[in-house]
């Protein structure tokens, strides 16, 4: 699949250039320390992520659900907390299992007002295969959208229907991407578990289409990047978040100019300018130039730094 093997150049590509882009910052001593414990740390949540994998596709749910109510250990709690979610609704108590998702909302809910940042995030519970499964049911998916955007609301936005759009492309977005990192490649850069969730490609494909169709269609009609006063803060980073993962090299030749002229505005920083050039032109590498174009990213990275005036710059997906 043309998407996947993009997705894994990106995800290498992404660890080269954090790596190469630290160097530049000559006054942190302590990057390459942060670089080392940091990929450590993936590979710890990796290496739980793989054995809650394992459990839930050999049917061990109430091993599941042991370690979630484990309060001896309070590490990974996000993976926990899918996988339990997941785990309850397999065993046919979907009561147990909308218990833990409106808990972790109301949690989020301070002085009668919900915390929309908080809960969002909160209610995202990583790409593990159980609750990928989850979501892979209409009804659940359906279900925890209303719920975001029910959140949504409670949050003061100028703008709260362009918001609620922009939120439901990215929920649609993000649920394409957990899917395919489960089946393909890990933020690690390690395999997981393959093969035992089975993603519906048809359906995914079709998703990933529509709502890039979407955003497309969005900014066109907008003709501008919309900032954190209309949209809040969270969305704000989806918005651009949501312009990077585009393939096609028209629409990202139009994002760009947006981009720009949200520096002027004031919605986007310079940073994130450079940040999408780097993204674009190795998608223009392709597999069989990545090689070539790796060698070559310290040096692009200086000339366009140095073009943008910008100053401690590092690399990040938006």
């Amino acid at each position: 699949m043309k998407k996947v093997g993009l997705y894994i150049i990106a995800m290498v590509l992404c660890f080269q250039s954090v790596g190469m882009i630290h160097k530049l910052d000559i006054a942190d001593n302590n990057s390459e320390k942060r670089e080392q414990e940091r990929k450590e740390r993936y590979l710890r949540i990796d290496s739980f992520a793989n054995f809650m994998d394992s459990l839930f596709a050999n049917k061990q749910y109430r091993k599941i659900l042991d370690i979630y109510y484990d309060t001896t250990n309070n590490k990974f709690r996000d993976i926990k907390t899918g996988n339990a979610i997941a785990a309850y609704f397999m065993l046919g108590d979907t009561l147990q299992s909308d218990s833990i998702i409106t808990s972790i909302a109301n949690c989020c809910n301070k002085k009668g007002k919900a915390n929309a940042s908080e809960a969002y995030w909160k209610l995202q519970f990583d790409n593990s295969v159980g609750w990928v499964y989850y979501l892979d049911n209409p009804y659940n998916k359906n279900k925890m959208d209303t719920l975001l955007c029910d959140i949504l609301k409670l949050q003061e936005l100028k703008n709260p229907k362009i918001a609620e759009k922009i939120l439901l492309m990215s929920i649609n977005d993000q649920y394409c991407r957990k899917q395919m990192d489960i089946y393909y490649w890990n933020t690690s850069g390690t395999r997981r578990v393959p093969k035992f969730y089975k993603i519906d490609s048809i359906r995914y494909q079709k998703m990933q289409k529509q709502t890039t169709d979407d955003v497309f269609n969005l900014l066109q009609k907008s003709k501008r990047i919309y900032g954190k006063e209309e949209i809040g803060v969270d969305l704000a980073i989806e918005l651009l978040a949501l312009l990077i993962h585009e393939d096609d090299l028209n629409r990202r030749a139009y994002y760009l100019k947006l981009i720009k002229e949200g520096v002027k505005s004031g919605v986007c920083t310079k940073s994130n300018i450079v940040n999408f050039i780097l993204r674009t032109e190795y998608i223009q590498a392709g597999p069989k130039g990545l090689e070539k174009y790796t060698k070559g990213l310290d040096a692009r990275i200086a000339e366009l730094v140095k073009e943008y005036d910008i100053q401690n710059y590092s690399f990040n997906s938006w």
